[in-house]
């Protein structure tokens, strides 16, 4: 597989496709879809493209690719506080109760007004937090759920019958049993005594 050059004679050289995830990157492309379009497998691209796109060498022909395009961290910055403070105009119908500026009193006319873009704001919120790390596409979590019978198995309870385990337990917690038996027992008896006082 041909590498490309570098300027430093010890760093490793970026492969071909490498080379085409900086590039998919660079037009816009998530992780996923820029190692899918580069040719690195369904998995790779799912599973660990944090691993593939950190590297050192890949991170270092990004920068040099916003370098060349003039993309450097305070035009980023210029542009995402340029778009934390999106506005928008809208058609809106303007009421005024006490006829300022109009013919009559409760007049109304036809405006156009300048309001907040949250939608645009939201996104280049979005788009920031994600380039500085903050935010992810997706978490993914690697869980399963246990059976009934793997967790017999994993507390070593597989070795015996649900009886014999029911019995076990019962033998081992028979003083608390006996005190809640106890207080339920006592419990009925004063509700029998007062009932029958009544």
């Amino acid at each position: 597989m041909k590498k490309a050059k570098t300027g430093n004679k010890n760093e490793k050289a970026l492969t071909i496709r490498e080379q085409k995830v900086v590039s998919n990157l660079m037009a816009g492309m998530n992780k996923k879809d820029a190692l899918l379009s580069a040719g690195y497998a369904e998995s790779t691209a799912t599973k660990v493209p944090d691993e593939i796109i950190g590297k050192n060498r890949i991170q270092k022909a990004i920068k040099d690719r916003m370098e060349e395009m003039d993309l450097d961290d305070q035009t980023f910055l210029d542009t995402l506080k340029e778009g934390l403070q999106a506005t928008k105009i809208i058609s809106a119908i303007v009421i005024a109760p006490a006829g300022e500026g109009m013919k009559e009193a409760g007049g109304m006319t036809r405006d156009f007004i300048e309001v907040p873009d949250f939608d645009a704001r939201h996104k280049y919120l979005t788009t920031g937090l994600k380039l500085k790390g903050h935010l992810r596409d997706k978490i993914e979590t690697h869980t399963t759920v246990e059976t009934y019978e793997e967790r017999r198995r994993r507390l070593g309870l597989d070795r015996f019958s649900p009886k014999e385990v029911l019995k076990k337990f019962l033998l081992e917690h028979k003083e608390i049993i006996a005190k809640m038996y106890d207080k339920s027992n006592d419990r009925a008896s004063v509700a029998g005594h007062c009932k029958g006082s009544v």
